[in-house]
């Protein structure tokens, strides 16, 4: 894999980890 490769997928990896901690964040707030 060439290096461009590898950050996006590392840059798409960190966005979702971010919304599934900020899913959870909310849902913690809420209950």
């Amino acid at each position: 894999m060439r290096r461009e490769k590898i950050c996006l997928f590392l840059f798409l990896f960190f966005l979702f980890l971010l919304l599934v901690f900020r899913f959870f964040i909310f849902e913690g707030f809420s209950s």
